[in-house]
């Protein structure tokens, strides 16, 4: 059963702000700041259908979703399920970006390319 009463902010970012690569946890106690993490906790919100339940917002459309697969170690997306989801039209969810340039990626249909949502932006230097 879908609750959204039971959501909980788990990550923002605000650029310019960019994230270091490999962190998880940034400013955990302050989640008003425009660069807040606490994605390593993720493991404390699935539900005891073993789910966890994302909303992933922007100023003019939403995603929410759930999924089994932790999107902080997991580099596949398991257990999709869609509740309201309409940007891109093809998304199926979170996975752990095994790339260069951010920590968590979003994934469209069987994840065979890439789409230009990320979470955790950290800018590559020589």
């Amino acid at each position: 059963m879908f609750v959204y009463a039971r959501l909980q902010i788990v990550f923002r970012q605000a650029l310019p702000a960019l994230w270091t690569n490999g962190v998880f946890s940034v400013n955990p106690h302050d989640p008003n700041n425009d660069t807040y993490s606490i994605l390593d906790q993720l493991e404390s919100f699935r539900g005891s259908d073993g789910k966890l339940e994302f909303k992933m917002r922007w100023p003019d459309a939403q995603n929410i979703w759930f999924q089994t697969s932790n999107p902080v170690t997991s580099p596949t997306v398991t257990g999709f399920t869609p509740v309201k989801v309409g940007y891109p039209s093809d998304f199926v969810g979170l996975m752990q970006n095994t790339a260069a340039g951010a920590c968590v990626r979003a994934c469209v249909r069987a994840c065979v390319r890439a789409w230009g949502g990320w979470l955790g932006g950290w800018l590559l230097t020589g």
